[in-house]
C-alpha cells in the first residue's frame, strides 16, 4: 500500500508520457495502418484461397507479403465450402491479426 493506505493497481500507473496511449509512431499503430504495402482500412482486395478446413482458412493476395486468415462466417451466406485456388474479393481488416471480411467469390 502506498499513499496513505490507498492500494495501487496497474491501471492507475502509466509508463507512457501520453497517459497510457501508444505514441503515434509506435510499431503496433503502424501495423494497423499498413500491411506490407496495402492501406488497410476497409480496402477491398482480390486474392485466392490458399487453404480451407473446418471453420477457417487462409487467402493469398498479390499485393500482400503475408497470408490473410478468414473464418467461414465471412463467406457469402449459404456457402458451405470453398476450393483451394478459388478467386475471391475481400475486405482487409487489421486488429490483433490480419484477417479477411465480407468475402465474395469470383467465378
Amino acid at each position: 500500500m502506498l499513499d496513505g493506505g490507498r492500494k495501487w493497481r496497474a491501471r492507475d500507473v502509466s509508463l507512457s508520457s501520453e497517459g497510457g496511449k501508444r505514441p503515434a509512431d509506435h510499431p503496433l499503430n503502424a501495423k494497423r495502418r499498413r500491411v506490407e504495402g496495402a492501406e488497410v482500412t476497409g480496402q477491398r482486395l482480390q486474392g485466392t484461397v490458399k487453404s480451407f478446413a473446418g471453420e477457417s482458412g487462409t487467402l493469398s493476395s498479390p499485393g500482400l507479403a503475408q497470408d490473410v486468415a478468414f473464418q467461414k462466417a465471412s463467406l457469402p451466406a449459404g456457402t458451405k465450402s470453398v476450393s483451394v485456388g478459388q478467386s475471391v474479393e475481400f475486405v482487409l481488416a487489421v486488429g490483433e491479426n490480419v484477417s479477411a471480411e465480407s468475402i465474395a467469390l469470383i467465378h
